[in-house]
């Protein structure tokens, strides 16, 4: 799916239907919100004991497959194959009364990649990458050094996956071609996996502070025609970091 850019002195345009790239968009949302409603819908029949907020930061690094730019289906630009992360989300969710060990959470983080050689050759023009999953979460805790002031444990390991909703942003990227640049400035949506662990330590029954690794996979496309011809980028990421962050949980019975 792309999105319309106007870039001096290029214009950069759909190389796709107007018409597709709404569907896939609305596609995109459509199972997103799917996801969320069914969320929603087992929350009456198993009922809520606990509910949470997270927030967290961290870093780490990913790892490119296919990190090529293609203009007209040919190699113009082969990137570095690994490069640095840096992230920062957020998270809501709650914890089932009757199964108190599962639970379920939506969360969101904004991550940017850093390939070295990802900018304009010969040019020192800044170029940034962005990677922001939405991910609705299955989560599973174990409680450890359960008490009366920790009745669900002050020590909490834990597991979380389930897809991700993946925006992927590129500001700007030029290779030279034959007679003039290709210049790609696009975003897409598209659908990818997200894989957590941590353990929660509560300092109160309330508060807690967490460090988590986290595993995401993505497969953004982007592209766009050009005065070059079709601009492409379609690589698979990997990316593998550990975050720390605060809980704070409420609705205790």
């Amino acid at each position: 799916m792309s999105v319309q850019r106007l870039l001096p002195p290029l214009s950069v345009t759909r190389a796709n239907s107007p018409i597709l790239s709404s569907a896939k968009r609305e596609a995109d949302w459509a199972t997103l919100g799917v996801l969320i409603m069914l969320l929603t819908l087992l929350t009456p029949s198993v009922g809520i004991a606990e509910g949470f907020a997270d927030v967290y930061l961290g870093g780490g690094s990913t790892v490119a497959t296919n990190n090529t730019f293609q203009v007209n289906g040919n190699i113009v630009r082969d990137l570095e194959r690994s490069g640095t992360s840096q992230l920062f989300g957020g998270r809501l969710g709650y914890w089932f009364e009757n199964y108190p060990y599962l639970g379920l959470a939506l969360d969101m983080a904004v991550s940017t990649p850093k390939f070295s050689d990802i900018g304009p050759p010969q040019s020192m023009s800044p170029v940034t990458l962005s990677v922001a999953p939405i991910s609705p979460l299955a989560m599973v805790r174990l409680p450890v050094g359960q008490s009366e002031e920790f009745p669900k444990g002050r020590f909490q390991p834990y597991v979380a996956a389930g897809p991700a909703l993946v925006f992927t942003a590129l500001s700007e990227f030029a290779g030279k071609t034959v007679g003039s640049p290709a210049v790609l400035e696009d975003s897409s949506m598209t659908l990818g996996f997200d894989l957590r662990g941590g353990i929660v330590t509560f300092l109160t029954k309330n508060f807690g502070i967490f460090v988590e690794y986290r595993y995401l996979q993505a497969h953004p496309t982007l592209e766009s025609n050009t005065g070059s011809g079709v601009v492409q980028y379609r690589p698979t990421f990997q990316t593998n970091a550990g975050v720390v962050g605060i809980t704070y949980r409420f609705g205790w019975q």
